[in-house]
C-alpha cells in the first residue's frame, strides 16, 4: 500500500507516532463505575479488599498485579470458555493464574 500524504498518518514514519503511544490505557467509566460498586459491595460485607484496572493479556496483568501488591490471594470470578478460546487466549485464564500466582487462587 503507497503512503498518502492526504491519509491521517504516515504509516512507518517517525511523526506519526503519538506521544502517548506505549503509555497504560486509563480505565473508562464503566470500568471505574463496575470497580465502585464492587468495591462499596465488599466494604458493607466487611471485606478490605485491593480492586485494580489493568490492560493487557488478563492472566499475565492479575499474576503481575497480584505480585506487585505482594496479594496473599487471588479471587477470580469463574469463566467456561470453549476451545476456540483457548486457540485464541493461550488456556483458560484461571489455569494461568493459578500456576503462575505463588499465593491462593479462589474461583467464585
Amino acid at each position: 500500500m503507497p503512503l498518502s500524504p492526504e491519509s491521517p498518518r504516515y504509516f512507518g514514519t517517525l511523526d506519526d507516532i503519538s506521544p502517548e503511544e506505549g503509555d497504560p490505557l486509563p480505565a473508562t467509566a464503566d470500568v471505574v463505575a463496575h470497580l465502585t460498586e464492587a468495591r462499596d459491595y465488599l466494604a458493607r460485607e466487611g471485606l478490605d479488599a485491593d480492586l485494580a484496572w489493568s490492560a493487557g493479556e488478563p492472566g499475565r496483568e492479575i499474576v503481575d498485579t497480584a505480585k506487585r501488591i505482594n496479594a496473599r490471594a487471588i479471587v477470580l470470578g469463574e469463566h467456561h470458555h470453549g476451545a476456540l478460546s483457548r486457540m485464541f487466549s493461550g488456556g483458560d485464564v484461571d489455569e494461568n493464574v493459578r500456576r503462575e500466582a505463588g499465593c491462593p487462587v479462589i474461583l467464585a
